[in-house]
């Protein structure tokens, strides 16, 4: 059986590994969106779009370029959009997600505890061990 020390000497090594490997990657990366981005856009407004996969040359080499589009809707605006449609509308469209912070929760006095804890479910997050350094 493999000694515990060991074992978290080799998750050490093979963590820094992984970081130095990410950031190379992502060093890449930039190179490759720097040189890539814009062609791609370019390539993909001719075919009438901002997002999608677009193939194109550079050079002999084909290249395949995803660039995805990521949503981001104001709050407030939006609440204001659901409360001027019609009730069936807004609960057709909207996803609402409620949620209580937990500091509040644990600070909370215990009546507004005990209506909140049937809806409080707890469960492990992750899991971590480390070797406490001196």
């Amino acid at each position: 059986m493999t000694d515990k020390l060991e074992l978290f000497e080799r998750r050490k090594a093979l963590k820094a590994k992984v970081a130095e490997l990410k950031k190379d990657i992502d060093g890449i990366d930039a190179q490759l969106e720097e040189r890539y981005l814009t062609k791609a856009k370019d390539h993909l407004a001719t075919t009438g779009k901002d997002f999608g996969t677009i193939y194109f040359f550079d050079g002999n080499t084909e290249i395949k370029a995803v660039v995805t589009k990521k949503v981001e809707w104001d709050q407030g605006v939006l609440m204001q959009a659901f409360n001027e449609m019609s009730a069936e509308d807004a609960q057709h469209y909207a996803k609402m997600t409620l949620a209580v912070d937990e500091r509040k929760y644990t600070a909370a006095p215990p009546h507004v505890r005990r209506i909140l804890e049937p809806a409080r479910t707890t469960r492990v997050g992750s899991f971590s061990v480390e070797i406490k350094e001196e």
